[in-house]
């Protein structure tokens, strides 16, 4: 399994390859399937609903026209992952390039 790293408030961090050497970068990107774009604060029980406004400040994703990960940027192989696990996706692009070579 690759090992991920934490890096930014906005949600963004690297996955790396044990086995393949290789570096993956993840943006979350909002709008999506989970999170609508909404504010985002602490929800009362009672009520069920939100109360107090973070804004956008650690609400762990971007929109996507503050992505990084972009050609100009000098990504290559981009992709979006609609629904599901980034990792499974990083899984099955990881699977497909060789082990790397042991150091003599």
């Amino acid at each position: 399994m690759p090992w991920r790293k934490q890096v930014g408030k906005n949600g963004t961090h690297y996955v790396h390859s044990f086995r393949t050497g290789k570096t993956y970068v993840v943006e979350p990107i909002k709008p999506n399937a989970t999170y609508k774009g909404k504010g985002w604060g602490d929800q009362d029980p009672a009520s069920g609903k939100v109360t107090g406004n973070y804004g956008n400040k650690h609400n762990g994703a971007i929109t996507a026209d503050q992505s990084v990960i972009t050609p100009e940027n000098g990504f290559k192989n981009i992709q979006l992952i609609k629904r599901g696990s980034p990792y499974w996706a990083i899984q099955k692009i990881d699977i497909q390039y060789p082990n790397k070579q042991p150091k003599a």
